[in-house]
């Protein structure tokens, strides 16, 4: 498939329906990574990822608040407040707490109407820890599969601790933000 010139295309734009399904992202972005490699793997997937955050907060400008309602229970209004409130920061914040999934987020985000920039600016922001974890993961597993002799376990702990940090941070901020 690497060497189809549609095969980025598909698998940027696949990201949009799994958002919507539900699909964990981390899944596919594997599967982009092992097609792709480390570097254009991960380009491919936050581009992929970004677009798809971008469609689920188009359609919230568009779905019924009855239907929002539905879909984020209680943390509609605490969620919703705290997105007009912070812009930016508390989209990465709320990025980094999977409740509700992203999706869901997004969609709140689009209809509370907060400005399209700074929804991109805390959703690029929130991708970055994913970002440099696969880098280093997706590239130790890449060498993983060629050799096993070439995987740097230290790159690896890096990524997962990175990862860990930035995730504990964005939610420890979010759960100061949200009224319990």
């Amino acid at each position: 498939m690497r060497g189809r010139w549609w095969a980025p295309i598909v698998l940027v734009a696949s990201y949009i329906p799994a958002s919507f399904i539900l699909l964990p992202r981390p899944v596919l972005t594997l599967v982009v990574i092992l097609t792709f490699g480390a570097v254009l793997g991960v380009a491919y997937a936050t581009t992929g990822a970004l677009i798809a955050a971008c469609a689920a907060y188009v359609a919230g400008r568009y779905v019924p608040r009855s239907t929002l309602e539905r879909l984020a229970g209680d943390a509609l209004e605490p969620l919703g407040k705290a997105l007009r409130e912070n812009g930016a920061i508390a989209i990465f914040a709320a990025n980094m707490v999977p409740v509700p999934p992203s999706v869901v987020q997004n969609m709140i985000a689009g209809a509370v109407r907060i400005p399209l920039w700074k929804f991109v600016a805390g959703t690029l922001a929130s991708l970055v820890p994913g970002i440099l974890a696969w880098l280093l993961f997706g590239g130790q597993l890449s060498n993983a599969l060629e050799d096993t002799t070439k995987v740097r376990y230290g790159l690896i702990a890096a990524g997962i601790v990175i990862f860990a940090v930035l995730t504990y941070a964005g939610r420890r901020y979010i759960a100061k933000r949200m009224p319990s």
